[in-house]
């Protein structure tokens, strides 16, 4: 009887402490990584989203541009009825409008778009620069487009 009772308690099946810490340290890592690969996707999204913002605020401009006059002083009430809706378009990070001002002389404006993460807007700006005929700098979590007279949408 007493190896009756022996074989049964070697036989039960269980796991040990250490079995269960590598199974948690290994669910810990693929959580890690895919909450990075999360956030990443999202800001990747947000930028596309921020190009899409600029091609319509240019487009919206050029059309400004060709039935009125000079962009000179241009804001966003001067651009409003050329947007679909009548609607200046809102910034992907924090949903505040962005803002449109005409330069002070020639065909120059330019277009702010708030983010809210200062890495995002660096990359953001980065991705605008290297578009023809535009030029971007990011400051206090805004980019600020610089569009010239030879601007087309990105």
């Amino acid at each position: 009887m007493g190896n009756f009772m022996k074989k049964s308690y070697h036989s039960m099946a269980g796991i040990t402490l250490l079995e269960l810490m590598l199974v948690l340290a290994i669910a810990g890592v693929v959580i890690a990584m895919s909450i990075k690969y999360y956030q990443q996707a999202a800001t990747n999204q947000r930028i596309a989203a921020g190009m899409g913002v600029v091609s319509s605020v240019v487009a919206a401009v050029e059309s400004y541009r060709l039935t009125n006059a000079p962009i000179v002083g241009m804001v966003n009430d001067s651009v409003k009825p050329f947007f679909p809706k009548q609607e200046i378009p809102i910034s992907p990070w924090d949903n505040k409008v962005v803002t449109i001002k005409g330069g002070t002389s020639g065909n120059l404006y330019t277009i702010d778009i708030s983010t809210t993460d200062a890495g995002a807007c660096k990359v953001f700006a980065e991705q605008i620069e290297g578009q023809q005929g535009f030029g971007a700098k990011c400051l206090d979590k805004v980019v600020t487009v610089t569009v010239g007279e030879a601007g087309t949408a990105p």
